[in-house]
């Protein structure tokens, strides 16, 4: 997995987490 690819799954997750 890329780098860029990692982050957008983090942001993701940490939406979906708010």
């Amino acid at each position: 997995m890329d780098r860029y690819q990692q982050l957008m799954w983090l942001l993701c997750l940490s939406v979906k987490t708010k």
